[in-house]
């Protein structure tokens, strides 16, 4: 069962800093808090989960409310079908939602509320760069990372995503690739 708020000391320890640095982000404004009648700082569940997947900072496994939720939008059977597979040979428990237009990929943004969004580059029908643009937007929805798959040969380098923090997970790829494509934007797999 999920605690409902923190003590800064936990946080810390989550975070990988020390109590001082949270209590620096508390009285900044950057992690939101509240004090105890003691005077102690608490930070809620939601907050400490909002903050963490904002500054792509892993969830450890007694945070995560839920199975991991992965969102793929993609028209490619057979990249849908590799990472399926890829997909269900984990341990993990995963939650995996297929976008096939750009009307599904909305609703199940929505509705599904995905920590990570795979975005296959090659989407037709709107123009793939938009979509990870908007899913970066943290007023679309805020915590969902995202991973555009590239062909090796792309021409364009996708500088502007990447520089918003959208992962590159060039195919042909092998489980160990998106191992690591999925780490690098907080979700490990084993």
């Amino acid at each position: 069962m999920k605690k409902p708020a923190y003590t800064t000391s936990e946080v810390a320890a989550f975070c990988h800093v020390t109590s001082d640095t949270i209590r620096k982000w508390t009285e900044s404004g950057a992690l939101h808090a509240f004090k105890t009648p003691g005077g102690h700082r608490r930070v809620r569940h939601e907050n400490v989960i909002k903050f963490m997947r904002e500054h792509n900072i892993p969830l450890p496994p007694e945070l995560r409310e839920e199975r991991c939720k992965i969102l793929l939008i993609s028209q490619d059977n057979t990249l849908v079908s590799n990472i399926q597979k890829q997909l269900e040979k984990t341990r993990n428990a995963c939650d995996f939602q297929i976008a096939r237009d750009s009307f599904d990929a909305g609703r199940l943004v929505a509705l599904f509320e995905p920590d990570v969004a795979i975005v296959d580059m090659a989407f037709q029908g709107t123009n793939a760069s938009d979509i990870c643009r908007r899913l970066t937007e943290p007023e679309e929805r805020p915590g969902t990372a995202v991973i555009a798959v590239v062909s090796s040969d792309a021409a364009e380098p996708l500088k502007d995503l990447v520089d918003k923090g959208v992962a590159l997970l060039k195919k042909p790829f092998n489980p160990d690739e998106l191992r690591k494509a999925l780490a690098a934007v907080g979700i490990e797999l084993v």
